[in-house]
């Protein structure tokens, strides 16, 4: 059967669109170079890949496309030779979707490295994460294999690196083990978007930030799961946000690596923004209703807050708020202000960060 097969023009123009580098988030290969074979000769091992395959038997093969559109630039994405293998092997895994998103985000990064004159590594860091979905519905050796293939497929440990993405990995896997080890859950699904990773399971209700608290921590627990969480907490310092809510049957855990207060104000429901409580009675202060799942509360409190301040910002969220864990999210807080703030509310926590 004839291939729809792309142009020269378009092969280069896929080339051209992303820097010549590979696609493959977790790859970056530059596809091309010069060649010693003479002065006009180079050396290439980029290849234009259809994203829906060229013929019928092909991987990802859409029958309902023309072959106009099949062989046209929309249907390209520019790999290095050994990406181009790869993507083939597993057409559940490598999606149109995701290589659509790849191929999205190649051509962000190269047109970041143009605007602003910087490296493909640094383009790299402030490109967005690839969406990720997948669902892990048994416990072996290869959830180890399976967790780190698809945060590869999300960019994350380009963007992230490796080190808090080597942790995250870990605790993925460690909280999936106790979910249906301790939990009894059918299945831990896995949803990487939008700066965020949410993790969903059936089981128990099981708050993976017990771990830390001895009284609290699922029975039989062998450990893995805590020191797991320790070594997240160490190594992404006070920029890593790691929520849960029960919601109906099932336990919804939102793991997030903050820039700014303002992520998780739009990542989680379980978050008060402080910044506009008026200093007057306490008692009339409007806050924003807190979902009943919600088993701690992030009270985002404001920039720069001085002492004066703190008992009119927080008194009225305590009062809201009694029967829930509240945690204090400090950004550019002195100190002393910090210092005065666990004095004042002893039981609750604080993540503080100088930015």
């Amino acid at each position: 059967m004839a291939r729809d097969n792309f142009t020269e023009e378009i092969k280069r123009t896929l080339a051209r669109r992303v820097g010549y580098y590979c696609s493959y988030p977790s790859c970056g290969q530059m596809t091309t170079g010069s060649s010693t074979d003479g002065a006009n000769s180079c050396v290439s091992i980029g290849v234009a890949c259809h994203i829906t395959a060229a013929a019928a038997g092909g991987k990802r093969y859409d029958p309902s496309l023309t072959p106009e559109l099949r062989k046209s630039i929309d249907n390209g994405i520019w790999m290095c030779q050994n990406c181009s293998v790869i993507i083939d092997r597993d057409e559940q895994k490598y999606t149109v979707d995701i290589l659509k998103e790849w191929k999205q985000n190649a051509e962000l990064v190269a047109t970041t490295m143009v605007e602003r004159g910087c490296s493909y590594e640094m383009a790299l860091k402030i490109s967005k994460i690839v969406n990720v979905k997948y669902k892990i519905d048994n416990i072996d050796v290869d959830i180890c294999r399976t967790v780190g293939d698809y945060l590869n497929m999300s960019c994350l440990y380009r963007i992230i690196g490796n080190k808090i993405v080597d942790a995250i990995r870990d605790f993925i896997v460690e909280y999936s083990l106790n979910s249906f080890i301790h939990g009894g859950a059918t299945y831990v699904s896995v949803e990487i978007a939008n700066n965020s990773i949410i993790l969903i399971n059936d089981g128990s209700n099981y708050n993976p930030n017990n771990l830390l608290d001895e009284n609290k921590k699922p029975e039989g627990e062998s450990g893995g799961g805590k020191v797991s969480l320790l070594e997240l907490k160490r190594v992404a310092d006070d920029w890593l946000y790691l929520g849960h809510e029960k919601d109906n049957d099932n336990n919804i855990v939102t793991l997030s690596i903050l820039h700014t207060n303002v992520d998780l104000d739009k990542i989680s429901s379980c978050c008060i923004v402080t910044d506009d409580i008026y200093i007057g009675d306490l008692r009339n202060v409007n806050l924003p209703t807190i979902k009943e799942t919600c088993s701690e509360v992030f009270v985002i409190l404001p920039y720069c807050l001085a002492y004066s301040f703190i008992r009119f910002v927080i008194d009225p969220v305590i009062l809201k708020v009694q029967d829930k864990e509240v945690i204090f999210i400090c950004e550019s807080i002195s100190d002393g202000v910090i210092s005065y703030i666990k004095d004042i509310y002893p039981k609750n926590r604080i993540i503080s960060r100088k930015v």
